[in-house]
């Protein structure tokens, strides 16, 4: 697993950034982590998208109060330029937006790492040799293809030329 990663405030985060990446010989051990890791991922990703929502949700308090303060201060005929001024040079209205502007990106670094624990799945799987859906990957040798189609003439009572006739 790779060690070298920058430490964050999360160690959530620290863990999912450090266990990401993996080498070859470590493919069992990825995919022994991955259900794991791939479900905080997801958790983390949740716990992002909430921090936006409230996010959100605290910048249009601070917009409203802010509003009706300024609102209260000018009258309903305060020139239209100078409100919307003071409205947006709030510091409660720039500290709620500050905050909203971080959790957007805050969110979308989780989107991205959580599409980036589904690609380890894929490595995972590719690395392996297995594919989820359908099992172990197993070429078969020309010999064992060749006892395959006699099995089948065999079983469908077809002989070689008349096969090829059939189709073509």
């Amino acid at each position: 697993m790779n060690k070298s990663v920058k430490k964050t405030k999360s160690p959530v985060l620290d863990e999912l950034l450090r266990e990401l990446a993996f080498c070859d010989e470590e493919v069992a051990e990825a995919a022994r982590k991955q259900p794991i890791l791939f479900n905080r991922a997801s958790e983390y990703r949740i716990q992002k998208m909430r921090n936006r929502i409230a996010a959100e949700n605290d910048y249009k308090l601070a917009l409203t109060q802010a509003k009706v303060r300024v609102h209260q201060k000018y009258g309903r005929w305060g020139k239209r330029d100078r409100v919307d001024l003071e409205i947006e040079t709030d510091p409660e209205v720039t500290r709620a937006r500050d905050s909203l502007d971080r959790a957007k990106v805050e969110e979308e670094y989780a989107k991205l790492l959580l599409s980036s624990y589904r690609m380890r799945q894929s490595a995972i799987s590719v690395a392996g040799g297995f594919h989820p859906r359908i099992g172990p990957r197993h070429v078969a040798s020309d010999e064992e293809i060749e006892a395959m189609r006699r099995k089948l003439r065999k079983k469908f009572g077809r002989s070689k030329q008349k096969g090829k006739d059939d189709h073509g």
